[in-house]
């Protein structure tokens, strides 16, 4: 009985997805898609960042937790997609669920339980590792270009709350003035990753969380060619490019901070 409630269960799962299996074209890097895709993505997550910029921080904490429970059950959704629909009911480990434009989604939604402190650091990581690396995807978003709608609708929304985020933290110059509590969380995260990594290959699969698995050739342009000289120096070259771009940004906010509290 147990068996055929699950089999049940699974039927209308995957009925349910395949009436959301609208099938495209898959857009092409730089095409019309691509570029109206991405600046409608970035001023709508401008526009919702007007919205709340002057509400206090609870409200706000509010909202980012609403917003990353609302990404968990998006996640869920494409989780369940890529499983039943693009993969065939097996479990592909590409699709793993911790990239580093994953760990907001994770962050926002433990906001109302940490600290002051604590949330404090996950603010200026989100204005600063989030903006990064929403910002990177949407310029090179090879792996959000898909042949389903749907899929490609849920990565261009998904990177559009982090572009959220990361406006209305700036914005708000909800920004810490060390910047070495968010590149410790960007350190952790990026070794859980390569566990995650090691772990998969283990398995027989090919996860490439952070992009930094010594498994997978990386996707990530004029790093390929970095990889083939080192693949442990194009590593960390990598994630010394991104730490760099998020220092520059939290620099360029705590300058900003700083002004405007002195007028």
């Amino acid at each position: 009985m147990h068996s055929l409630y699950n089999q049940g269960m699974t039927g209308m799962i995957l009925q349910w997805l395949e009436m959301t299996a609208f099938r495209m074209d898959v857009p092409e890097l730089f095409s019309a898609f691509h570029i109206t895709a991405s600046l409608l993505t970035t001023l709508c997550a401008w526009l919702l960042s007007s919205l709340i910029r002057r509400m206090n921080r609870q409200h706000i904490i509010r909202i980012f937790f609403l917003s990353g429970i609302l990404l968990l059950i998006m996640e869920v959704y494409k989780q369940a997609f890529m499983y039943f629909i693009e993969e065939g009911g097996h479990f592909n480990w590409w699709w793993f669920p911790f990239q580093l434009c994953s760990v907001p989604m994770y962050l926002v939604t433990a906001l109302p339980f940490l600290s002051s402190k604590h949330q404090d650091t996950v603010f200026t990581f989100l204005s600063t590792y989030g903006l990064t690396a929403s910002a990177a995807a949407l310029i090179w978003p090879q792996d959000m270009l898909r042949s389903y709608v749907m899929m490609t609708g849920h990565a261009f929304i998904y990177h559009g709350f982090l572009l959220f985020f990361a406006f209305v933290c700036l914005r708000r110059h909800m920004i810490e003035h060390s910047f070495m509590p968010s590149l410790i969380l960007f350190a952790a995260c990026a070794g859980i990753a390569e566990v995650i990594n090691f772990i998969s290959h283990l398995a027989g699969g090919n996860a490439d969380m952070f992009y930094i698995s010594p498994f997978v050739k990386t996707l990530q342009p004029v790093f390929t060619q970095l990889e083939e000289i080192s693949v442990p120096l194009e590593t960390c070259v990598y994630l010394l490019c991104i730490s760099l771009v998020s220092f520059l940004i939290q620099r360029t906010a705590v300058v900003k901070k700083k002004e405007i509290n002195t007028i």
